[in-house]
């Protein structure tokens, strides 16, 4: 164990939102192994402990959150399992020791960022999906393979360096950009009021609740196949109703045929069985489809791990941003006042209609730049002021720049903001150096 210890490369790597709400759920897979003749039926647990240790060196951090292992016997017959086609309802009843989501550990009281469960030729590897995307998820399982193979035969496994900085992603990233559906933004941007609740709450917390809805209102789930000549023959004749020089890929058409099932067969989710609330818009059908991003962005052989990145707060990400703003404010010339006056003149406006559009919005910021009023001038005798600003909580603007008292030419900016989103401007790493707390 020490050795193991003393072979972790400890790094940091900050939990994005969106780690933050796939941490939510936990990659599941059972993996069935036959019997080999050559071998004893625990062939591969032999050294499966061991292997394991040594496979997390390349990925578990400081805190030592170690994946947690559990090792049986069964007096369930693989070809049992087999002749029923694998059913669920042939496995060992204690042989997923998890939930769907991610839910303290009994023992430790911890979430852990992996569970692994041999019996017998029964292996089930869980891992919490904020750590890693379905592609790294079995890359682990494989890796894990190779070192135990190589420890039972008594050789050196290959070393395998697995990359989790997302920040790599940026190095394949085009220069170009093409703008987002406003579907797809609206999926990433729409806030609801429980769901706010729910990803605030402690993730240990949050586990149980979900495990608790889990349990309430209870999935089902079957395994289908379907043959490849039926999909082909299906896919010519979806082809003929297409433009000519179309294409449809396997996917495509799988999607495709889940989603269509799916409507056929619709059913409120947990969240609105839970509230009894029905969606505003009843008619829309939101399909996801995962899409690994290695491939098209050519970086299959540099082991990427983790999940999509997000942008941080950068002078090119600034730099987009401020063209947009610069660009909007261009737009701002005497016709286009304007016309805007008269809008503001017609029926057509309405003071009700502002409000329903920030409420649209997963977020709005309001800014006012005052830096040019003059906040220093008003002399009633004993001469000019020495500090002037807003109150603190001003409700009108969420980022509201003044200036500083002369002769400095620095800014002054007051940020109004909830209590928990300050909380976390002043814990940014980004704002803490470039801004100085005054009061």
């Amino acid at each position: 164990m020490l050795q193991f210890l003393d072979s972790i490369e400890s790094e940091v790597y900050a939990l994005t939102k969106f780690e933050s709400f796939l941490s939510f759920n936990n990659l599941r897979t059972v993996f069935f192994y036959a019997n080999n003749e050559t071998t004893s039926e625990l062939h591969a647990a032999q050294g499966a402990r061991r292997s394991l240790l040594s496979d997390s060196a390349a990925w578990t951090s400081q805190t030592l959150n170690l994946p947690g292992y559990c090792e049986s016997q069964s007096d369930i017959h693989y070809c049992d399992i087999e002749s029923a086609n694998f059913s669920p309802s042939t496995w060992p009843s204690d042989l997923v020791p998890v939930c769907d989501f991610a839910h303290p550990d009994k023992a430790t009281g911890m979430i852990k960022l992996a569970n692994t469960h041999v019996r017998a030729n029964l292996y089930l590897l869980n891992v919490n999906h904020g750590v890693t995307d379905g592609y790294g998820y079995f890359e682990f399982f494989n890796c894990w393979a190779d070192q135990t193979r190589a420890m039972v035969a008594g050789v050196p496994a290959e070393t395998t360096r697995f990359c989790f900085d997302r920040s790599a992603i940026r190095q394949y990233l085009p220069n170009e950009r093409l703008p987002l559906e406003d579907t797809l933004f609206r999926a990433y941007t729409r806030k609801l009021l429980i769901a706010d609740k729910l990803v605030g709450l402690p993730p240990n917390t949050r586990g149980k609740l979900l495990s608790y809805i889990e349990r309430k209102t209870p999935n089902r789930g079957h395994l289908f196949r379907i043959s490849r000549d039926k999909l082909d023959d299906l896919r010519s004749q979806v082809l003929a109703c297409m433009p000519p020089g179309s294409r449809v890929s396997s996917n495509d058409l799988l999607t495709a045929i889940g989603s269509k099932r799916r409507a056929k067969a619709k059913n409120p989710g947990w969240l609105s069985r839970l509230t009894k609330a029905k969606a505003r818009i009843e008619g829309e059908h939101c399909v996801s489809v995962a899409c690994d991003l290695r491939g098209r962005l050519g970086m299959t052989d540099m082991n990427y791990f983790g999940n999509p990145a997000l942008d941080p707060i950068t002078p090119q990400t600034l730099a987009d941003t401020v063209g947009q703003i610069r660009d909007t404010l261009s737009n701002v010339t005497p016709p286009y006042i304007g016309s805007f006056i008269d809008l503001l003149e017609s029926d057509d406006f309405s003071t009700g209609a502002l409000i329903a559009t920030m409420m649209k919005y997963k977020l709005v910021t309001i800014t006012t730049n005052m830096s040019q009023a003059r906040m220093y001038n008003a002399d009633f005798g004993s001469g000019v002021q020495a500090f002037s600003t807003s109150h603190p909580t001003y409700p009108a603007a969420n980022f509201l720049i003044l200036p500083s008292p002369p002769p400095s030419k620095d800014f002054l900016v007051n940020f109004t903001t909830s209590a928990s989103e300050m909380k976390s401007i002043l814990k940014n790493e980004f704002w803490s150096d470039f801004a100085s707390l005054v009061y």
